[in-house]
């Protein structure tokens, strides 16, 4: 159950700075004000965030031995560059057609990123210092993703990571 949690608060997270920039695009309020309590309002699964890694804390660690590990942040720059779409679309949104369609493509990534389980792909996480490694655990063989904070991972390495998504770990407190 804390793993659905903690799946729906990537989820959230992976997508707010999205909704915050298509609300200020395509519905901008009258006033200052306003608008920046909408981003406020938009922003708030970044709060989540920081609840989700609290909470993924409390998870059981489990060791990975890293038999080999390749940079993956490539992944998560694709995301953010797949953000464009919807944000090109909500630039020219003046009719109801394309309100429609960047409400498809923003739904379409959605999709695809819950059915994937892409959880850790998340732009918040990078921002926070958290590289992606694609690892090969040596005691099973399986390739793991795993979200850290050291700027190097290589073979032979040891990472207590916490499960948050079939195959993906995220190992706090890692700082190096």
């Amino acid at each position: 159950m804390r793993v659905t949690a903690i799946g729906i608060g990537l989820l959230a997270s992976a997508f707010s700075p999205l909704l915050v920039a298509l609300a200020l695009l395509v519905q901008p309020l009258p006033g200052v004000g306003l608008n920046i309590i909408l981003a406020v309002v938009l922003a708030l699964p970044i709060l989540l965030l920081g609840l989700v890694l609290r909470a993924t804390g409390t998870l059981p660690p489990e060791r990975i031995f890293a038999r080999a590990a390749a940079p993956r942040d490539i992944d998560t720059i694709a995301l953010v560059a797949s953000y464009l779409a919807p944000i090109a679309i909500a630039l020219f949104a003046v009719d109801l057609p394309r309100l429609v369609a960047m409400a498809i493509m923003l739904v379409l990534l959605m999709v695809v990123y819950v059915g994937a389980e892409l959880f850790y792909l998340n732009p918040l996480l990078a921002c926070c210092g958290f590289r992606l490694y694609q690892v090969v655990d040596d005691a099973t063989g399986v390739t793991v993703a795993v979200l850290t904070r050291r700027r190097g991972l290589g073979a032979g390495g040891v990472i207590n990571g916490q499960l948050i998504a079939p195959n993906t770990y995220i190992e706090l407190g890692s700082r190096r």
